[in-house]
């Protein structure tokens, strides 16, 4: 069975609970680690065995090898930037244990793309695919606050991703409106800067808090 690490959490010494995103499910698994096993890392595509556990509790994980999808040559910044954002994607997907095929694909892609273009780019742009398949991009051109036309920069409510007028929410950051029309209908990054794409990725997802 093959599926991205979604998250490890540190339960007893050096044993783990971890979660794994498969074509079909997120698995719940419990890691024992000993000196002859190897680690494993938020973000790794692997291959793995499930144990069931005999006593009814949680089952283990058994055998992981880690399929490469990043490049070893790769910027040591953007394995960072992928495991953000399996951070994000373990929060997005919090209390969820049936998912659909299109996540473990899109994951795959996006793993491939990495290396070829620009890894903000990849990222930005898959995460707004994820956005749109699941239905949650809200309609653009009015402000979500006051109901008016929005103007050249817009200000996004990170909850709802809606437009909003700078002075409507004068807290968070604001950005060119046809850079973020561009991205919301068709899921491009084609208009942003480096610099607003840099400020828009920290507003999403930031370091994976």
């Amino acid at each position: 069975m093959k599926g991205f690490i979604l998250s490890t959490t540190l339960v007893r010494e050096e044993d783990k609970i971890v979660k794994i995103l498969t074509p079909t499910e997120i698995f719940t698994l419990y890691r024992f680690y000993g000196a002859r096993h190897s680690p494993i890392q938020r973000g790794n595509l692997i291959d793995f065995v499930i144990e069931k556990n005999p006593k009814g509790g949680i089952d283990r994980l058994r055998s992981p090898v880690q399929i490469p999808l990043l490049s070893p040559t790769l910027p040591l910044f953007l394995p960072l930037q992928w495991e953000n954002f399996f951070q994000f994607l373990a929060f997005h997907f919090r209390g969820i244990s049936t998912i659909s095929p299109f996540y473990y694909r899109k994951l795959v892609a996006m793993g491939e793309e990495l290396g070829v273009r620009p890894s903000l780019r990849v990222l930005v742009e898959g995460l707004f695919e994820i956005f749109q398949f699941e239905g949650i991009l809200p309609p653009i051109g009015k402000c979500g606050r006051c109901g008016l036309p929005t103007g050249e920069r817009v200000a996004l409510e990170k909850n709802t991703l809606h437009w909003c007028h700078p002075d409507c929410l004068p807290s968070t950051p604001h950005f060119f409106s046809p850079a973020l029309g561009e991205l919301y209908l068709y899921r491009k990054t084609l208009l942003f800067s480096q610099g607003e794409l840099e400020k828009l990725w920290f507003f999403l997802i930031g370091k994976g808090e």
